[in-house]
């Protein structure tokens, strides 16, 4: 019964829990271990080796082979988590750990590397990593940098002076730093414009150098460089959930 009667002013609030959270459940927020994102990869790449006399870069020979034609699209294919477009036009930092897999196969050539010039490599690479990511989103908008460490399995394999199949092959961390700009063209479905710089094992080219002219100068280091378009679309949205302190003030 409605008695007419005008009772205490009762105002209730809500406020983030965040402050009375710890650490490791705060610091969670940044990390998203599943992928919601698959893409394909329209790009161009070139491994290049250092050593002595300078950087010397590879050229792509042609693979016949059924593995050698069907290799090259299955590791152009991109799986990662990735961030949704923002409802509002204004600009926000962002940081995050996204993780990463990683595939990839070529057949390669070093003309300028006079140690091995006239040899043929396949390398093989399959890897997983996880790293941090900070970015700036506007919109559908976002510029991101990232540096990810990867384990990944690496096979390199060539033909020696005699005409025989060697083949060597490692588990190694690498490092991927890439800088990129993202637009959502709907919900959905993204285009990703990039650069990214992967580095290999040189022990592993090392490996392959000794064996075709033993006492040659060995690479210091070796480098996978890419760069291209990427069309993705996001099945799943991520969503940030935010516990909540509700309390009443009379």
């Amino acid at each position: 019964m409605f008695s007419g009667k005008q009772g205490p002013v009762e105002t209730i609030k809500a406020q983030p829990t965040q402050e009375d959270e710890t650490w490791v459940e705060r610091f969670k927020s940044y990390i998203h271990l599943i992928p919601n994102t698959i893409g394909y990869e329209f790009s161009k790449s070139d491994v290049q080796l250092t050593d002595s006399n300078g950087t010397h870069h590879s050229t792509t020979t042609h693979d016949n082979t059924f593995w050698g034609q069907l290799m090259p699209y299955l590791g152009s294919i991109n799986i990662t988590s990735q961030i949704l477009p923002r409802r509002e036009s204004s600009g926000k930092f962002h940081f995050e750990f996204v993780p990463t897999l990683r595939a990839s196969y070529r057949r390669l050539e070093f003309p300028s590397l006079d140690s091995v010039d006239g040899n043929e490599f396949s390398y093989l690479t399959i890897g997983v990593g996880i790293g941090p990511e900070i970015g700036w989103q506007w919109g559908p908008n976002y510029i991101y940098l990232n540096y990810i460490p990867i384990y990944g399995w690496h096979r390199l394999a060539w033909k020696d002076n005699n005409d025989n199949i060697k083949v060597s092959s490692i588990g190694e961390f690498t490092l991927r730093g890439e800088a990129g700009y993202l637009y959502y063209l709907t919900d959905r479905f993204s285009a990703r414009l990039y650069i990214k710089s992967t580095t290999t094992p040189s022990r592993l080219w090392n490996a392959a150098i000794q064996d075709l002219a033993p006492g040659s100068p060995g690479v210091s280091s070796g480098t996978d460089v890419n760069f291209g378009l990427l069309f993705g679309y996001t099945w799943e949205p991520r969503r940030e959930i935010s516990k909540w302190k509700i309390f009443k003030r009379e």
